[in-house]
């Protein structure tokens, strides 16, 4: 989908969603062509400022708290994944100096 057909779909401007993807770091898939996955996003995006412009601040609460809970969620993954990659780099150092003690020790018999 070109940016222009996105544009046309919402009843927005082209900047608006080439905004959009600049402030989600969105890559096309071909020279100006994007996935439909960018429109999905885009009506998500739009669903939500929608909802918030709204006067009911309980569904604003609603949502502001659900995207808290998101952003913890992925905090706490990427944690885990470092963590995960630091056991591995330990492991992996582990059985180097280990194996080097073993060369070290056939070579002094």
């Amino acid at each position: 989908m070109k940016t222009k057909d996105i544009a046309s779909i919402f009843d927005v401007t082209q900047q608006t969603i080439y905004n959009f993807i600049n402030e989600n770091n969105i890559k096309p898939i071909s020279n100006g062509e994007y996935d439909i996955s960018l429109a999905q996003m885009y009506f998500k995006h739009y669903k939500n400022k929608l909802i918030l412009d709204s006067d009911d601040p309980k569904i604003a609460k609603i949502i502001a708290d659900t995207e808290k809970a998101k952003a913890e969620t992925d905090l706490k993954r990427l944690d885990y994944e470092i963590k995960q990659k630091e056991y591995i780099k330990a492991s992996v150092v582990e059985n180097v100096l280990s194996d080097a003690y073993k060369a070290l020790t056939k070579k002094s018999l």
